[in-house]
């Protein structure tokens, strides 16, 4: 990759190599393909499906809780007001907006995120080897965080449902 930076960051394409990992070349392909566009978002296939887990994943963990956090009280908010919503609905509308906010969004969320980490990074390392090392050091992704994001999430929906199933058993 070139030493070139990419629109509005001061990282460089090898910097952004070595923070993302592996999928670098495609992640930058797909920013790219945003760069050119007039609402500079870029669909990801994996934040639409996996959301919380993706960005789990991709090492964004706070926004992978907020983002939990709020879908889950979207949930217990419907199971405890709307009771019989889910009883003749399978699918949630408002779980799948955020579902498709987070496939239109989740290129452009994780771009944000891998600028900012690598300008955080940027003043503890002495040379440039050293923060390409640092870089793939606290980069990367996390498949154990993915894995406990993807266990949690049905589990917490199935103790909301049966929070909301006492909560509208005494109402």
């Amino acid at each position: 990759m070139s030493e070139a930076t990419t629109a509005a960051s001061s990282a460089s394409n090898d910097e952004i190599a070595a923070y993302v990992g592996t999928k670098a070349a495609w992640y930058e392909r797909k920013w790219a393909i945003a760069d050119s566009r007039k609402s500079r978002q870029s669909w990801n296939w994996a934040a639409c499906f996996l959301g919380p887990a993706w960005m789990a994943y991709r090492c964004m963990y706070w926004q992978a809780a907020v983002v939990l956090a709020v879908t889950l009280g979207i949930t217990l908010v419907e199971l405890l007001y709307f009771p019989t919503y889910f009883e003749s609905s399978t699918l949630d509308p408002i779980t799948i907006g955020i579902a498709v906010s987070l496939g239109w969004c989740g290129n452009s969320l994780y771009k944000r995120y891998v600028e900012r980490q690598i300008e955080k990074l940027r003043p503890h390392a002495t040379s440039r080897e050293s923060f390409l090392a640092l870089l793939e050091a606290q980069g990367g992704t996390n498949w154990l965080a993915a894995a406990g994001f993807a266990v949690a999430t049905p589990l917490l929906g199935v103790l909301l449902y049966m929070i909301g199933n006492v909560g509208g058993a005494t109402s």
